[in-house]
């Protein structure tokens, strides 16, 4: 299951986003790129765009800052299922393996009464101006 923002009205991240890094500082990514690895397509384009996110996932556009504050260590990614898009993963179920991508069995993780488990999470978003003061996230 994932958790979606979708911002609107001319927001641009243009392909970047900032993830924390253990909870020290903010790590800048992009869509489809990484420092000193090339692509050869045979990843799976939508796994590999996703990235820890141990506190705060982030994107700009202009002087704006969106950053999502999460309660737990997730896996996160921006912009990746759709323009100015923060993504994160909140639980990974999957009842048979799909035959594709990712492990040779299934993810299904159940309670004592054969239920999925079930994860309340906590989240809060800050949308910021830069112009008119300073962040109540740490700097990125």
């Amino acid at each position: 299951m994932t958790v979606n923002w979708k911002m609107y009205g001319g927001f641009d991240p243009k392909g970047e986003f900032w993830t924390d890094s253990n909870g020290l500082e903010m790590q800048k990514r992009s869509i489809n790129k990484r420092d000193g690895w090339e692509f050869n397509g045979r990843e799976n384009p939508l796994a590999r765009n996703f990235f820890p996110v141990d506190s705060a996932i982030a994107m700009r556009s202009g002087n704006t800052q969106v950053t999502i504050n999460n309660d737990r260590a997730q896996a996160g990614s921006a912009g990746n299922s759709g323009h100015a898009t923060i993504e994160l993963i909140q639980h990974r179920r999957q009842v048979q393996n799909d035959g594709k991508w990712g492990l040779d069995e299934s993810l299904n993780e159940v309670d004592d009464k054969d239920q999925g488990i079930r994860v309340k999470a906590t989240y809060t978003m800050q949308i910021f101006d830069f112009t008119k003061g300073k962040s109540k996230q740490r700097s990125t």
